[in-house]
Parts: C-alpha cells; structure tokens; sequence
C-alpha cells in the first residue's frame, strides 16, 4: 500500500512539474544571416540549433512574407531528443514570389511552451515578361483563330475546332482556354504542346447558349457565367472552388473580383430589372445585393470601399456610378456624354479611361472632369500591357496603342475582326 502511495505521488509530481514548466525552447537561427538576400530559385541553407531541458516536442520551419503569411508549406523537422540541430536547405521554386522582406521563421515546442525565432531575409522575385500576345479571331462558325502578335506583325499558332463563346489565359498557371456556348467545351491547354490539361463539358440549354462570360483572376481562378444561373469557378486542375447562385429568375452575366468576394451582375429572365449580388469568393455565400437598372460594362477600384461601376441604361446611354460596399449603395459623380460605354481602365484610383462611342475620355475623381482625349474611334476592348506599360485599345478589326496620357503610339489592322487581345504573361 506504502508503495502505492509513493508512485502515485510520483506521478503526480512529475505531471505538477511538466505543467508548470516555464521555460520555453531556446533556438539559435545561424544560416542565413540577418539581410542576406536572395531571387527566386535560389535556394536558401537553413541552419539552427533548437533545444529544451525536459522534453522537444515539435519544430517546424517557415517562410513568411511581410505580413507573416507563410509563402511555402511548412516544413516539420524530424524530432528524436532534446536538442535538434537543423540544416535544410529550402529551394524558392514559386515563380509568384514577390520581391520584398521575409522572414525565417523556426517554431518550437516543448509540449506546454511555444517559441518562434525570426531572421529577416530579401527576396527578389522573377520579372514578370510577356511569353506571348494572342490575337483571337472566329472568322469562320465553329472556330477560334489564335495568332501570335510581336506588336508589328502577326504569326498563325493554332485554329482551335471550337465555337467562340469565349477566349482566355491563364498567366497564374501557364495555359490557354478556350470556351464554346451552345456545345463545345470549357477547355484548357498547355500552350507548348497543346494538350488538354482540364476539360468541363457543355451540358447545353437550348435555345440559349450554355457559357456566357470568362473570366480569369490573379490569383489563377477561372470563373465562367451559364444560363443555368450559376458562376462556377475553376482551379489548376480544373475543380470546382465556388458555385454561385444567382436570385430566382434571374442569370449571372459580368463578374468583378475584388478581394475575397465576387461581384455578379445578374439580369432579369423576362423584364429589364438587374441585381449587383456580392458574394464571397470560396464559400459562395451572398454577402450584399442590390438592384441596379443598368447594364454593368465594367468595374474599378477607387478605394477601399468604392467601385467606380460603369454601365449603359436601357436607352443605351452610358452611366459612371460609385458604389459604396460599406452603404450599399450607388451615386453618380458625373454624367457621360450622349452615346454608350464599351469599356474601361483604371489609370490609378483616382483616374478612368473611358471608352465610349465618341471616343476615348479621361476622368479625374479629384477635379471631378471628365476629358475627351481620342475622338472618332469607338473602341470594344481595352487591354493593358503591363511590361509595356500600353494600352491596347480593340475596334473592329484594327488595334491601337496608347499611352496612359492618351496618346497613340501605334496601328495595326488584322485580317478579320478581333474579339480578344490576350496577354500571357510568364506567371
């Protein structure tokens, strides 16, 4: 009995004891040095002694941007003893990496304490390049023409036996995608040897087309509009991050990302009403709506709880609105001259180029004026380059390019008239 009692109170002093351990792991970070500085594809040779005087539990290595998100997968060191002394070299193999300070971070437990040592590093990241232009054309039913653009002159790349119902790249994930409407597929290829990497069919739904509008992300999401009323969106492999659902009798049309949500415009089955639904990117939750009379062209960040909203009426007059996300609701700051609004770009947050049937227009937010700085084109399709810092500006069969002042820097006339200028970058 005597016995009993001494290894129970063993036990419990040894439990007392662990859980009143204060004392913290103790790391030692060597490699690299404070400020070393690296590019992307380097690799970096993590060096640190980790140990704790009664028990190591874990120890993991990460690295961390400015804001402490981590920019590779954890890393768990292999954890035999007391003391672990670590030499891990971790290859900088994401093209996406953006330049600026990181941090290496390891992180260590004793079971009952927690400690993270911090050493700050550079990272430069891959320029980002053009790999190719496309310009995509349908001059025959049941095809896409792509041609690849050097800016001067056009070379054939491929005729893909598809339907337009929409042409895009993906720069995130490195390939190209072409989508039907009544019948051929959602399809992306590998732009090197043109193979199927994803596929999603067209189920149809006679008599409208089944994919109405495309639309690719930054972050390398493809998101695509049906007339079944539901935006789907698309990741590397082709799975399904998000389903939306659009209000009863109504149909998904233009698509706006901005942070974590999606911005829907949705149109009525039969009557002219709209709806802007807001929704929440990966969930596919409906966080705001409201109804909006117009036909949204497109969306621009002004700040961060504004969109400039530029849309046509029922008329075909163009509207520059503001919403705010925080009110939910639309103001206009100032009216556009008689005639429509194919398009737009966001020059910085307070500037727009607008282009409408008179020509292309400058608005200022902060004089509040609207400047009329090309006249006599009427412009569908306003794309910018940013490694050239150009505007390419689509009409029919002829592409322009501006500067950001508005000036014309070239003219190029193709063969048929275009319905995508394509820009794939190198990420």
């Amino acid at each position: 009995m005597r016995n009993i009692v001494f290894i129970i109170v063993c036990v419990l002093l040894v439990g007392c004891k662990k859980e009143t351990d204060g004392n913290p792991p103790v790391i030692s970070i060597t490699s690299p040095t404070v400020f070393s500085n690296f590019n992307v594809f380097d690799f970096i040779n993590v060096m640190a002694s980790v140990s704790d005087e009664t028990d190591l539990v874990a120890v993991t290595i990460d690295i961390q941007d400015v804001s402490f998100n981590n920019v590779i997968p954890k890393i768990a060191v292999s954890v035999t003893a007391n003391s672990v002394d670590i030499n891990q070299a971790i290859h900088l193999n994401d093209i996406h990496l953006e330049s600026g300070v990181h941090y290496i971070k390891v992180w260590a437990s004793d079971g009952v304490n927690e400690k993270s040592e911090y050493k700050q590093i550079n990272i430069t990241g891959v320029p980002l390049t053009i790999n190719n232009r496309f310009i995509v054309s349908s001059p025959v039913a049941g095809s896409q023409v792509w041609d690849s653009f050097d800016g001067v002159a056009t070379t054939p790349y491929l005729t893909f036996a598809s339907e337009y119902g929409g042409a895009s790249v993906n720069s995130y994930h490195q390939y190209l995608i072409t989508m039907g409407s009544f019948s051929d597929h959602l399809v992306a290829y590998d732009p090197i040897i043109i193979d199927t990497i994803w596929e999603q069919s067209n189920p149809g739904n006679p008599p409208e087309p089944y994919y109405l509008k495309m639309l690719q992300t930054d972050d390398g999401i493809t998101y695509v509009s049906t007339s079944t009323r539901e935006v789907k969106g698309y990741g590397q492999s082709g799975s399904i991050t998000a389903t939306i659902n659009s209000q009863v009798d109504h149909k998904p049309d233009d698509m706006f990302v901005w942070g974590d949500r999606i911005y829907v415009e949705q149109k009525h089955d039969v009557t002219a009403s709209h709806y802007m639904g807001v929704y929440y990117r990966f969930s596919g939750a409906l966080d705001k709506s409201i109804g909006f009379a117009n036909d949204i062209v497109s969306w621009e960040i002004r700040t961060a709880n504004e969109l400039f909203v530029l849309s046509n009426d029922g008329t075909g007059q163009g509207k520059m609105e503001i919403y705010n996300y925080a009110a939910n609701s639309f103001w206009e700051p100032h009216a556009i001259p008689t005639g429509s609004i194919h398009d737009s770009y966001s020059v910085n947050p307070g500037q727009l180029l607008i282009s409408h049937d008179l020509g292309l227009y400058m608005y200022t937010y902060s004089t509040n004026s609207l400047i009329q700085v090309e006249a006599g084109h009427s412009f569908t399709k306003l794309v910018y380059d940013e490694v050239s810092n150009i505007l390419w500006c689509i009409e029919g069969s002829d592409l322009y390019s501006y500067d950001l002042a508005g000036n014309q820097l070239s003219y190029f006339s193709h063969s048929s008239d275009i319905k995508e200028l394509l820009l794939f970058y190198n990420k």
